[in-house]
Order: C-alpha cells, then sequence, then structure tokens
C-alpha cells in the first residue's frame, strides 16, 4: 500500500549542536521505499526552488522496515551524517542543518513538484513564511506537529506502548503535552537533560487484540 499522511510521525526535531530528526513508522516501510525529509519552505502550492531552496534528504529502506520502528537521521548540520537504519543521502546539499529558532521540515515521498505528504513538524507554527500546511492534506495535531517560540530541541516523551493499533499513536504524537522541549542559549541537545540528541529508538508497540475467549462472559456454576 502506497504511503500516505500519518504513515509515519516525526518524534524528535533538534536545531542545535550538530542537528537531528527521528521519525517513527506507523505502517509497514517496503524495501525500497523512498522518504524525503526537507526544510525549504512550502507555499502551498510548491516549494522554493534555486537560491531559495533549502537542503533534502533522501532516507532509503534499505530492508522491509516494521510498523513500530523508530529511526533517527543524525548529524544534520555537521559531523558524520548518518542514520540508525536503512541509509541517507543529501539531494539537495544547499543550506544543510536545522535551524533553532525558525523551522518547518516535510516528510514526503515522490518529486518534490509532486510531493504526496506524510508528515510535518514545526518549531514556529504553520503560518508563517516558513511554511504552510495549506496544499498538502496535512493537519496540525494529527498528521503534523506544531511547535510555537522557536523551540531549540523537542522530543516525543509519550506513551509507545498500550494502544491496539499504530494509527491510534497520531493523537498522542500530536499532541505537544507529549512531548519535553528545552530553549535557551548554548546546545540544549547535550547538556543531559532530557530530551538530548540523538533521540532514543525505543519501538512502538501495539497490544494484542482481546481474544474471543477473553471476551466471553464467564459463568460460574453454583453448587
Amino acid at each position: 500500500m502506497p504511503l500516505s499522511a500519518g504513515s509515519i510521525a516525526f518524534t524528535g526535531f533538534n536545531g542545535d549542536g550538530n542537528d537531528n530528526l527521528s521519525f517513527v513508522a506507523l505502517t509497514d516501510i517496503p524495501q525500497g521505499t523512498v522518504i524525503n525529509f526537507t526544510d525549504s519552505n512550502w507555499n502551498g502550492t510548491s516549494f522554493a526552488t534555486g537560491s531559495n531552496a533549502e537542503s533534502t534528504i533522501a532516507w532509503t529502506a534499505t530492508g522491509a522496515i516494521p510498523a513500530g520502528t523508530v529511526i533517527d537521521i543524525n548529524n544534520i548540520g555537521k559531523g558524520t551524517f548518518g542514520t540508525s537504519a536503512g541509509s541517507a543521502t543529501f539531494t539537495n546539499a544547499n543550506n544543510t542543518g536545522l535551524s533553532n529558532d525558525s523551522e518547518v521540515v516535510y516528510a514526503y515521498v515522490g518529486s518534490s513538484t509532486a510531493p504526496t505528504f506524510l508528515a510535518a513538524i514545526s518549531n514556529v507554527g504553520y503560518a508563517t513564511s516558513d511554511g504552510t500546511l495549506t496544499g498538502t492534506g496535512l493537519v496540525a495535531g494529527q498528521t503534523a506537529v506544531s511547535f510555537t517560540g522557536g523551540l531549540d530541541i523537542v522530543g516525543y516523551n509519550g506513551p509507545r506502548s498500550g494502544f491496539t493499533s499504530f494509527a491510534d499513536y497520531l493523537a498522542a504524537i500530536g499532541n505537544t503535552a507529549n512531548w519535553a522541549t528545552q530553549n535557551g542559549s548554548g546546545d540544549q541537545s547535550t547538556d543531559g537533560t532530557t530530551p538530548d540528541a540523538p533521540f532514543p529508538t525505543t519501538a512502538f508497540t501495539v497490544a494484542a487484540p482481546a481474544t474471543q475467549t477473553e471476551l466471553a462472559p464467564q459463568i460460574r456454576t453454583v453448587a
């Protein structure tokens, strides 16, 4: 089944230090799938182009990725660029790195001129020149995570188990109350206070549905 909005969700954004992203697969991702991540500005109909375009990362599933897997993309701005699963490469290396005060990051499949958006995360909201959700099919609080105030680093620290379907996690991830955040001078990403980067890759799991036996009423015989 082709990926669509909500097939993945961001679980971490870091604009300090080396710059990092984290996302969870909320559906199985077939081997060979390419997901693009960009902080280029989306104006409602198209991404910025030419010298106004920013970097784009193509992440490739080098093997089948089961739903629930959390994947980090590390050292986007400096250091040894890499990912915790699959492979990643810059298809546009213009202005690499993430802003710690005004940034919107989109995940999509397909071409940049006809993208199918999967998820977004922002530290400055979406009604800005940094990017909008108009024309993406994404919804803040559901398939897009929306922070304001130019936060330096944010990491999801809500539930990763207990739900009966992976899709049920979208509302929890979209709720910013389930995130730890930091903002301030210096590098917040390595100060020992949650959240730090790289982000945790603890997998999301779903509870097995109750069996018919478990659902059936228990009948007692009284002697």
